[in-house]
């Protein structure tokens, strides 16, 4: 007992409290048997929670790895070649990449946005908080190089701390200033009022009698730099002098104004912060060198304009980059491929991305099939960048240039699939196949991307066929429906007339007139069934629809009989009853199949794509409906 109040009188005499051992000093314990494994497991448990800390730092990394894994594996995902690095994928368009958004610095840019905030919010209860905990000083600093933490500082404030810090300086401290206006909420030496850093004159604010008065206060009664009253604690030195009159050299003439001041962010015109702009300044700080020259970069950032399938568009950004699975890449990759690394079509070269799509003859027959179609004379040249430009550069206006983009990537998707058809189901290459199957798919992907003609105002526009049915239209009207029509009719006309002159679409009629004018005409169709005239519409001029239906039309119709698919607004099938029935037992027929009429229902209104998949699959035939659809393709010509 006489120990135990000894030990309490020296405690109390010394001020300190008793203890026991073993203690924890420096995180170990002192005075424990340390062959024990118990003494260690507090620094097991502490490198244990240091560790956890580190867990949310991969975050990011395990959304990249979704997002890189979904691009080259698709939905089921899985590890796929990564046939272009991350970093490109997210590169904008203009600078050779697909756009995708960088998780990561998206991160560091909304992070930028809560140091953006601490600065500009006056009155926010969460700034308060903040400003009790870590100081004024601590949240009005722009420059936060070499600041001292303070003890144990939240996770989310060491990050703000540190996001900016890039080589030893602040990038975003160089994209702010202070803009003054009445000079009373701006600090003299402390804020970045004048260019994008305080004032440099360290020795100067030492000796400073007045370290955070405001421009306003510093600038007593007058507003230029030879008004300036700078208060100092004691006399200055020569070489001090100096250094003064340095500093009234570069201080700028200031007006003041009725107006706060306020912060300005010189990335946007108007001076306010977004997320945006930062993003695209960390792109350009953390992005390398491009390898492409500006007229290839500018490939990149058209190819991605086209109205075309996203699958479609980056497919032809690989073709561009050459990372497409050819043979010669797949070997370059370590993957073993039978049969040799011979082209599929003509068995002569190695089949690398240029020579599957340019330098083959197949791929050479398909592109002067297209140009022939398209009206184009050009020489295939030595890259796919000359390739697009040469498409582009033939457009003689914007419409024709979207279409002939359409039609590009329509052509190499065609080439691709075919191979692949080739290589895996012992498809056989055909020339006239793979020509009517891309035709379709660029009027199917136009009509897609268009919409339906009923958007357009209910019209129709009289393209190649126009010429023939504005005499039927005059001859229906004035000799068959009498003046109550026309009286009914002619405003509703002339209305769409000026509508269509304002517009620029052209010759333009209302629907129900058009829909009366057809069932004039059908009473007059011949003995065989077919119908004597045919009209395709489309329903505006800024779109590839329109030039995609003028060419299909163009192509699909007799050149005696000037005879076409008849189309309605939304791109199905307008009164073809007869004309489809009889290409369905044509077609049919070559199958050892005999219609009966069964898919009557099924195909009324449908687009040709629909009635050929309903006509394949309840009668089983051993094609696809693209397939099928190209064999109706000449026959609806013939009809």
């Amino acid at each position: 007992m006489c120990l135990l109040n000894s030990w309490i009188l020296a405690c109390n005499f010394l001020n300190c409290k008793q203890g026991a051992i073993p203690f924890n000093y420096l995180g170990l314990p002192v005075g424990a048997n340390p062959r024990r494994a118990s003494m260690w497991d507090p620094l097991v448990d502490k490198l244990r929670s240091r560790l956890l800390s580190w867990g949310n730092r991969f975050v990011i990394k395990k959304i990249v790895r979704i997002q890189r894994e979904f691009l080259w594996g698709g939905v089921k995902g899985g590890r796929k070649i990564s046939w272009v690095s991350w970093k490109e994928v997210c590169k904008p368009r203009g600078q050779g990449g697909l756009g995708v958004r960088d998780v990561g610095k998206v991160n560091l840019s909304l992070l930028i946005e809560w140091k953006w905030r601490l600065l500009y919010s006056e009155n926010a209860l969460w700034k308060d908080i903040l400003v009790a905990k870590y100081g004024v000083e601590a949240c009005q600093r722009v420059n936060w190089i070499g600041s001292v933490l303070p003890r144990r500082p939240s996770n989310w404030w060491r990050d703000i701390c540190g996001v900016d810090v890039i080589d030893g300086c602040s990038w975003f401290g160089q994209h702010i200033s202070r803009r003054i206006g009445n000079g009373e909420s701006t600090r003299f030496w402390l804020d970045c009022w004048f260019g994008n850093s305080s004032l440099r004159f360290l020795r100067l604010f030492s000796v400073s009698s007045h370290q955070r008065s405001t421009v306003r206060e510093m600038a007593g009664n007058g507003s230029g730099a030879s008004q300036w009253e700078l208060g100092w604690r004691r006399r200055l030195f020569v070489w001090e002098q100096d250094l003064l009159r340095d500093l009234l050299e570069v201080l700028p003439a200031i007006e003041f104004s009725d107006s706060a001041d306020a912060w300005f962010w010189d990335l946007e015109d108007d001076g306010r912060f977004s997320v945006k702009s930062v993003y695209l300044l960390l792109g350009s700080v953390f992005n390398s060198e491009s390898v492409f020259n500006d007229s290839q970069l500018k490939v990149f950032k058209n190819i991605v304009k086209s109205p075309t399938p996203s699958k479609v568009l980056a497919f032809s950004w690989k073709i561009l980059r050459s990372r497409i699975p050819t043979k010669v890449n797949l070997v370059h990759h370590g993957i073993h491929v039978n049969g040799g690394m011979e082209c599929v079509f003509c068995r002569g070269r190695e089949e690398t991305s240029d020579h599957l799509f340019l330098y083959c003859d197949f791929a050479d027959l398909v592109w002067k099939a297209i140009c022939r179609w398209l009206g184009l004379v050009i020489v295939i040249p030595p890259n796919p960048f000359l390739l697009f430009d040469c498409f582009l550069g033939a457009a003689s206006s914007k419409n024709i240039r979207s279409g002939f983009s359409l039609i590009w990537h329509a052509t190499v998707w065609s080439i691709w699939r075919l191979r692949n058809e080739v290589i895996f189901s012992n498809g056989v290459k055909d020339l006239e196949k793979v020509v009517n199957a891309l035709k379709l798919l660029s009027w199917k992907w136009g009509a897609e991307v268009d919409g339906g003609g009923v958007r357009g105002g209910g019209v129709v526009r009289f393209e190649l066929q126009a010429f023939v049915l504005v005499p039927f239209f005059s001859f229906a009207l004035f000799a068959s429906a009498g003046l109550a029509l026309v009286a009914l009719l002619l405003p509703y006309y002339v209305l769409f007339l000026l509508w269509g002159s304002f517009t620029g679409v052209g010759q333009v009629v209302p629907l129900i007139v058009v829909s009366w004018c057809f069932w004039r005409l059908n009473r007059r169709q011949s003995i065989s069934n077919t119908y004597d005239w045919a009209i395709t519409s489309s329903f505006t001029t800024t779109s590839p629809n329109r030039f995609l239906r003028c060419h299909h039309s163009y192509d699909m119709s007799v050149t005696k009989l000037i005879k076409c698919v008849i189309l309605d607004l939304d791109g199905t099938l307008l009164n073809t009853d007869g004309i489809v029935c009889n290409v369905l037992k044509i077609s049919l027929g070559k199958y050892g199949k005999e219609w009966d009429g069964r898919e009557t229902l099924k195909i009324v209104g449908k687009t040709p794509f629909e009635a050929a998949s309903a006509v394949v699959d309840d009668y089983g035939l051993p094609c696809s409906p693209i397939e099928f659809v190209s064999e109706l393709s000449p026959l609806f010509s013939q009809q």
